[in-house]
């Protein structure tokens, strides 16, 4: 008996130690010099897919906010996931995002829309989408809700999900056997000779 617990004893310090070990290191994922230098470049926020920052949450009071105070833009459905672009020329960031109906890229200080590209000919303008979006909040089934999810039309697998920001703050999005490249369109000017 007094084996079993001296084993056990050692086993717990053991486990405790690497967990200080653990704690006490840099566990940051390393950097990925072909990502934007973002806190949130990629899906799953960093190239080492840890879904965690090193930025602080909340400091101090919060508070609920009102129905007011909520800024809610309709973007189409399944807009699943964002990314946090590098800075720009003019020191700004942006948010991209995409969707089964539109990619967006908003403003990354005031959440307002910059431009929005419809990337699909179906139109959601039935009140399918909100029906949809109250039957995934409901009490259903999680296999239903993907089944519907799934025969809507709108979601054509998760692979869309998947997204970047590459170092040239262009936003990258997988397709079925693919990728997509979606950038800022630059306006030239024309020289007339």
């Amino acid at each position: 008996m007094k084996q079993k617990r001296t084993l056990t004893l050692y086993s717990v310090i053991l486990f405790l130690s690497f967990g200080i070990v653990g704690f006490s290191q840099n566990n940051n994922s390393p950097t990925n010099s072909k990502l934007a230098n973002s806190v949130w470049p990629i899906g799953h926020t960093n190239a080492g897919q840890t879904n965690a920052t090193n930025i602080s949450g909340p400091i101090g009071p919060t508070k609920r906010l009102s129905s007011e105070e909520i800024q809610y833009q309709d973007m189409g459905q399944f807009q699943l996931g964002q990314v946090i672009s590098g800075t720009y020329e003019n020191g700004k960031r942006a948010i991209w995002c995409n969707g089964s109906s539109f990619v967006a890229k908003i403003d990354y200080d005031n959440y307002n829309i910059i431009s929005l590209l419809r990337i699909t000919d179906a139109v959601e303008s039935t009140g399918y989408h909100e029906e949809l979006i109250a039957y995934m909040d409901s009490d259903a089934k999680m296999n239903d809700k993907i089944k519907k999810a799934l025969k809507s039309g709108f979601v054509g697998g998760l692979s869309s999900v998947y997204m970047m920001m590459n170092h040239e703050n262009n936003f990258v999005a997988a397709i079925p056997r693919g990728v997509r490249v979606y950038s800022d369109v630059v306006k030239l000017s024309l020289i007339h000779i």
